[in-house]
């Protein structure tokens, strides 16, 4: 006899695999498919009502599902577990479900007994089927409930075995690219080493750091998004032996096509270098780098494929950075201190000159005044002696010769005191002691060596 369906036969139609508009083609088994296949005669397959329903599996959400009966006819079980329907006049017409993956007592939400005779012997069946995952199977009797149950159970155990069996595959898969990767990674690494030993004779070996893509500013470009340079390897360069100075350190990009370029790509670690870094969600690392902010077209950034690859790298550039800041730093001072040198060797010999400026100011006024005593003795006397006689009674010869060894002792303390071989203190106890001529010239001598007094 015919077998049932429901009153929404197009839509059934359609979960069957049929052409709209069209009954599905009948087809018969095989008579090898029908030995191996396990029959249930006389079930009822029902699917959800609801399409958003469908791709719900059995212990997801079914509970509440209202079910609408698909068919009536016989379950076709094969040795790899996959499910057939079989309807229609002698039931020769068949509908492929797909595999069996999970069964699940009852379809409503209560795991039915299925000894009780009075309860429909119920199943909730997830498929592998794309288009109707989700089925309810209500069986005639509990001898074929259980049966059917059994072989959910087998399919399961089955697919967990599959399982693990693809995952072991794909386990020893990604183990034998990641040995093909370790593998072209050292062969890489030691063509950057042989290419940076050739530039850089006599150099120490560089820090190298790999997979890393380097992005910068577009090339015709001024305010333009950063554009992708290449990817490999980072290289942290350190000076030779430069005699006491601290030398030039690099930072080196390597293009992974073609290791063997002549030019890489260059930049100097300079004070004035400024980098940051940010974690990404899948493990990488991105690191900012300005190389100087003074320069237009100098900020690139490194994203690195591991994190602690990264770290790495962050920990030996901050190291040369503070290297960098630190003889910058030195180079300052050193500058500063021979400026202050400078001033202080102008201030001297500018304090010195003008000591020696104000003894030759007073010597000319004393000149002067002695000038003018001789004068006025010359015209009391109406001029009847030499001007030579005038002048010697104006000023004894021996307070002439006294004043200038006076002035003497003054300008070579002053100058001593200036360039450090007087004591500054002992001049100052000189000049507030002596209130004579006399008295100051004798405390001056006595400051000078023997072999200037």
């Amino acid at each position: 006899a015919q077998a049932p369906f429901c009153s929404q036969r197009h839509r059934s139609n359609l979960a069957l695999g049929a052409r709209p508009g069209r009954r599905p083609s009948p087809r018969r088994l095989h008579p090898s498919t029908a030995e191996m296949s396990r029959r249930f005669q006389d079930v009822e397959v029902s699917i959800p009502s609801s399409t958003q329903r469908a791709s719900e599996s059995a212990d997801e959400g079914w509970q509440d599902v209202s079910w609408v009966q698909l068919a009536l006819g016989d379950v076709l079980v094969d040795e790899r577990f996959g499910l057939k329907i079989a309807y229609g006049s002698g039931k020769q017409q068949t509908t492929p479900l797909g595999t069996l993956l999970q069964a699940v007592r009852g379809g409503t939400g209560k795991a039915e007994d299925a000894e009780d005779e009075e309860a429909t012997p119920t199943l909730t069946v997830t498929t592998s089927d794309k288009v109707q995952s989700l089925l309810r199977l209500s069986f005639q009797t509990a001898r074929d409930y259980r049966e059917f149950e059994q072989l959910a159970q087998e399919a399961e155990a089955a697919k967990k075995q599959r399982d693990g069996a693809q995952k072991a595959a794909a386990k020893a898969r990604t183990s034998a690219s990641a040995e093909e990767a370790v593998k072209e990674q050292a062969r890489l690494e030691a063509a950057v080493a042989n290419a940076l030993a050739t530039q850089r004779k006599g150099a120490p070996p560089a820090l190298l750091f790999g997979g890393a893509e380097l992005f910068g500013p577009a090339p015709f470009a001024e305010d333009g998004p950063e554009v992708r340079m290449g990817a490999g390897f980072v290289a942290l360069c350190d000076p030779g032996d430069c005699e006491g100075r601290v030398g030039t350190w690099e930072f080196v990009f390597f293009d992974a096509d073609d290791v063997s370029q002549s030019e890489p790509f260059k930049k100097v670690i300079g004070p004035r270098l400024r980098f940051s870094s940010e974690a990404a969600e899948d493990g990488a690392k991105t690191v900012q780098l300005q190389f100087d902010a003074s320069l237009p077209r100098s900020s690139f950034s490194l994203c690195f494929e591991s994190e602690a690859v990264a770290d790495r790298f962050l920990r030996d550039l901050r190291v040369r950075q503070m290297v960098m800041q630190l003889s910058h730093k030195v180079n300052r001072t050193r500058q500063a201190t021979s400026d202050l040198r400078e001033e202080l060797t102008a201030l001297k010999q500018g304090h010195c000159m003008s000591i020696l400026w104000g003894c030759l100011v007073v010597f000319l006024i004393a000149f002067l005044a002695v000038m003018a005593q001789a004068w006025r003795l010359h015209k009391d006397d109406n001029g009847r002696r030499p001007w030579g006689d005038y002048i010697m009674e104006a000023i004894p010869v021996e307070l002439v010769w006294r004043a200038l060894g006076a002035a003497r002792a003054m300008g070579s303390t002053a100058c001593g005191a200036v360039f450090g071989t007087v004591r500054p203190d002992d001049l100052q106890r000189c000049l507030g002691a002596g209130e004579s001529r006399a008295s100051l010239a004798r405390c001056v001598e006595a400051m000078l060596p023997p072999s200037a007094r």
